[in-house]
């Protein structure tokens, strides 16, 4: 069984890094990402920590990485959220972001589909900010069908639609 978490684990995930200029993502610093999110969401699970509490924490880590440009860490951070908890759009939405930037659409399509399943206030606002998100833009076209209105969004696939980063949280912990 392992150990119950301490707050110190939640301050050595929130602990300010170094920030550095964008780069590119060694493979094994993205397996090290994968690896570390495991761990964490089965020790804080065992600890007796919600799968809402534990999704949030490592949506927060993956938004650290996201500012960083990192963007394949930050996806399996999002990723490993979602693992802990299915119905967490925010990590959808910026999973969605992470893989659309990383080029692969469909992934972002397929994580954007899971927004289109729940009909709550936040996925519904998530969707409406989708097709306006510039790094989402790839995703979106190809995700409509052609019409006479088009196909989707104008813009390019690779600017961030918000000065801060992916989507900010409902659980207060980053604004909107």
């Amino acid at each position: 069984m392992a150990p119950r978490p301490t707050s110190a684990v939640a301050d050595r995930l929130l602990a300010p890094r170094e920030e550095g200029p964008p780069r590119e993502e060694a493979a094994g610093e993205v397996r090290a990402a994968r690896t570390e999110a495991a761990q964490l969401t089965r020790s804080l699970l065992a600890g007796g920590i919600s799968r809402r509490e534990v999704a949030s924490i490592a949506d927060m880590r993956g938004y650290r990485h996201f500012k960083r440009r990192r963007f394949a860490q930050a996806r399996a951070w999002f990723l490993q959220a979602l693992a802990a908890d299915t119905t967490f759009e925010l990590s959808a939405y910026n999973a969605a972001r992470c893989a659309a930037l990383l080029g692969n659409l469909a992934e972002a399509r397929a994580l954007l589909g899971r927004l289109r399943t729940r009909d709550t206030l936040l996925a519904r606002s998530l969707l409406r900010r989708a097709a306006q998100d510039p790094d989402l833009a790839g995703a979106i076209k190809t995700d409509r069908p052609e019409g006479p209105g088009g196909s989707g969004p104008p813009g390019g696939s690779g600017g961030s639609s918000a000065p801060g980063g992916p989507a900010s949280g409902s659980q207060g912990v980053r604004s909107r």
